[in-house]
């Protein structure tokens, strides 16, 4: 949640800056953070997810994503419009620090790996499933 946390202070920090010098740091930060939890959450989804469902998983979580962003930038560009550009980077900012907070109890390293765990365990009995068959 880290990263949800840097992304909210870029965003805060490309509100409060009119240097085009720390507004490019703080859009590279953000697209840093960004891309670097992207990476965590698909290595983690194919980590968790047995190989048949893997298709079906990533392609839900696309069309999720996918939408979310049409809808986000929908919804970015109305605010902005209506309350200025700076709006959409304070909302985006307290978004993150919201999402950083919230999601703090239920994504974190103890829930990580019981979710391995459980992983590995399914994957034993399909194993074990597998091999008992005729």
């Amino acid at each position: 949640m880290l990263n949800l946390l840097i992304q909210a202070v870029a965003y805060a920090g490309i509100a409060l800056s009119a240097n085009p010098f720390v507004v490019a740091l703080m859009l590279a930060l953000q697209s840093y953070t960004g891309s670097i939890g992207g990476v965590v959450g698909v290595s983690f989804r194919q980590a968790i997810i047995p190989d048949q469902l893997m298709g079906r998983v990533s392609s839900a979580f696309r069309l999720y994503a996918l939408g979310a962003m049409a809808v986000g930038a929908a919804a970015g560009g109305l605010l902005a419009r209506s309350f200025g550009l700076l709006a959409s980077y304070w909302l985006s900012a307290l978004i993150m620090l919201v999402l950083s907070i919230a999601l703090l109890p239920v994504i974190n390293n103890r829930a990580m790996a019981a979710a391995r765990l459980a992983a590995s365990v399914g994957e034993q009995r399909l194993a074990e499933g597998a091999q008992s068959r005729p």
